[in-house]
């Protein structure tokens, strides 16, 4: 391991993104250290400095309590959309079936009633089913899905609420001539922090 702490610049850059209040606060609580609390600020100094690498490490705890916050509120939101284009998607196929049986009806039936019925119920369900895919993402086939924003938003939340355990234990077990596993978790926290940034822009 070399002298130099792990960066915080992406959980500097994520507070500010979503809580810039929370992070003054920081700076005001840690003067001497307000230059590293502010986005764009110094990447790593000595870690044989114990005073940053606290700092270091409360920022990250204040980041990734911030993540859990915003996948509690986004999360909820996301599960309802899910089940609503579900519903619609469910809907879609019923509607589909119905003309396709329809379709059957036709043979040796000619009422122009029945054939704008059954072109109806064929049309409505296709653009009910389009619609589901324009809404979830898939329709791009690309990876910003609202299934796998859905999926990430899963697995960052738990990894966040492990590191966050982590975090607690390795600031209070915290050792002058040792903080590698304080830098262990700052450096999975900057990742997570900018995971969810990238997410919370894109969506």
């Amino acid at each position: 391991m070399n002298n130099e702490l792990a960066s915080i610049n992406e959980v500097i850059g994520f507070l500010n993104l979503v809580d810039p209040k929370r992070l003054n606060d920081l700076r005001e609580t840690y003067p001497a250290y307000s230059e590293l609390l502010k986005p764009g600020g110094m990447l790593g100094e000595d870690k044989t400095n114990p005073n940053e690498a606290l700092v270091r490490g409360v920022a990250c705890k204040a980041g990734l309590e911030r993540v859990l916050l915003v996948c509690k509120e986004k999360l909820p939101q996301l599960k309802r959309k899910l089940k609503s284009l579900g519903n619609i998607q469910f809907g879609s196929q019923v509607v589909v079936g119905i003309g396709g049986a329809s379709l059957f009806l036709q043979f040796g039936n000619t009422l122009p009633s029945v054939q704008i019925l059954t072109g109806v119920l064929t049309l409505a369900g296709s653009l009910l089913s389009l619609f589901v895919q324009h809404k979830s993402g898939t329709i791009l086939n690309n990876n910003q899905s609202i299934f796998s924003y859905y999926e990430k938003l899963v697995d960052y939340n738990l990894e966040a609420e492990q590191q966050l355990l982590e975090i607690d234990l390795a600031l209070q077990a915290f050792r002058d001539d040792n903080p590698d596993r304080l830098i262990a978790v700052i450096n999975t926290t900057n990742q997570i922090c900018l995971e969810i940034r990238k997410l919370i822009e894109k969506s």
